[in-house]
């Protein structure tokens, strides 16, 4: 790599990530030395670290199968005076699943363990740099709070106006199926009086066909001229 070409002086590089898939973000760290390290890994696990380094420290602690032995071989290096720098610029692309090792490594409990052990392995330097590291944490937590405010703003400018255009369509649907209510309602009372209308004019029809009809109507015939007088 030319940035260990060009200085001599640092033992490995890193540089920023950006990752993919599943999870889109990057990841921009500033610093490597023993306070930033201490506080959070900062290289990423892709560094390029010359051999004499490596080997100069015992490379990785293979006793640690269950994660952070990347953090420990940087710490150990920067711990022996090996320095390190990272390139503010995406050169790993990282992709996110839900089975990524990475993000497994997010569980409290999985993780404790490792860290317990990396802590133990570190202690004095832990010891020697608290303050910083209680700082570091401090600004990180900060940081924390910002981003979920931002992305709580975000989430108010842009999921706020398509609620309320939803709710209005809502509204608008709801104001069609009570008018669409109403006229059913019409219809069916519609339905019913042209039917009862019909069962009246069969009565009348029937009642104008029958015997009685037909002998009474002179007296119908009176009773109309009578009205018709008085």
């Amino acid at each position: 790599m030319k940035t260990l070409d060009d200085r001599p002086d640092l033992s490995f590089v890193s540089h920023w990530l950006e990752t993919f898939g599943d999870e889109h973000w990057v990841w921009k760290p500033e610093r490597c030395d023993l306070p930033a390290l201490l506080a959070r890994n900062t290289v990423n696990g892709a560094a390029v670290v010359r051999r004499e380094a490596f080997d100069a420290v015992g490379g990785y602690d293979e006793s640690m199968r269950d994660g952070c032995e990347d953090w420990d071989l940087w710490l150990r290096l920067v711990e022996r005076g090996f320095g390190g720098a990272i390139i503010p610029e995406v050169l790993f692309h990282y992709r996110r699943r839900a089975d990524s090792m990475s993000r497994e490594m997010l569980d409290q409990q999985r993780y404790r363990r490792p860290l317990e052990t990396l802590i133990a392995k570190h202690e004095e330097a832990y010891r020697r740099h608290l303050p910083a590291i209680l700082a570091a944490k401090e600004e990180e937590a900060r940081h924390l709070v910002r981003e979920i405010a931002t992305v709580e703003r975000d989430r108010v400018l842009s999921v706020e106006p398509a609620l309320c255009r939803a709710r209005e369509e809502l509204a608008a649907v709801a104001r069609k199926a009570e008018r669409a209510r109403v006229e059913r309602a019409r219809e069916e009372e519609l339905e019913r009086l042209t039917w009862k209308a019909a069962e009246l004019e069969r009565e009348v029809a029937g009642l104008r066909a029958s015997w009685s009809w037909r002998v009474t109507a002179p007296l119908r015939t009176v009773y109309s001229i009578l009205r018709g007088r008085w």
